[in-house]
């Protein structure tokens, strides 16, 4: 079954995902390898964003320590389609689509969740209005950026320049989830949450944005001059 290179964290994992994540999900990978009739990726997937749906519905119904833990539980299992994939060579274009389309979905589903308990907790509808599109926005432009930039310069923006994974996925759910298991003593901490949260994800998308179209220029050039030659 591909041997254990499984296991090994990817060159785009994030810091969240390289130390702490995956030292979970490969227990839970190697279980359920272990029955011999693994699921399949596409199935873990799916699975996963109910996990990420139920985060999102237990922020807006308990709050506090549960919530908090479910979204860094979503935010955990989400490498296991992954880790099983490579380990059986299931991994394929379709899952990664999939894979991608449904982490979106949890995102939305989970901020937009926070936003919704941010309102129960008093906090006033433009504040929380603007502390949503910010947080929401910062998270899909990191995800646009990573699909249009790898597209187009053929590597993962994380692996261009010197600025590295500051704002991943496994960064802002661990942000968040902090946030909202925070909320029971420190009520400011949810809001604050997704303000860290929104800050990282458009410092990283600005730093990316010129790394990525310096990079892209210096390609550009380069073949210029093989023409030329």
């Amino acid at each position: 079954m591909g041997g254990e290179d499984w296991m090994r964290p990817k060159p785009t994992d994030g810091p969240v995902s390289r130390y702490i994540n995956r030292r979970v999900s490969t227990v839970i990978t190697r279980a359920l390898l272990a029955t011999g009739r693994p699921p399949s990726p596409d199935v873990v997937t799916v699975v996963t964003t109910a996990v990420a749906l139920l985060a999102a519905y237990s922020v807006i119904s308990v709050g506090g320590v549960v919530a908090g833990i479910i979204i860094q539980l979503a935010s955990i299992v989400d490498g296991v389609d992954g880790e099983i994939a490579r380990a059986t060579g299931r991994s394929s274009k379709a899952g990664a689509f999939l894979d991608s389309m449904m982490d979106r979905l949890a995102d939305i589903a989970i901020i937009s969740a926070i936003a919704v308990r941010l309102l129960a907790l008093g906090c006033r509808p433009e504040i929380t209005l603007y502390l949503l599109a910010t947080a929401l926005s910062g998270d899909l432009l990191v995800s646009y950026l990573h699909a249009r930039g790898e597209m187009l310069a053929g590597s993962h923006p994380s692996l261009i320049g010197h600025v590295r994974q500051m704002a991943s996925r496994d960064v802002r759910l661990l942000i968040l989830a902090v946030g909202v298991a925070a909320e029971p003593w420190l009520p400011a901490a949810i809001a604050g949450g997704l303000v860290i949260t929104a800050s990282l994800s458009y410092a990283y998308v600005l730093a990316k944005v010129v790394e990525v179209y310096t990079h892209l220029k210096k390609l550009e050039s380069s073949h210029g001059e093989h023409k030329a030659s």
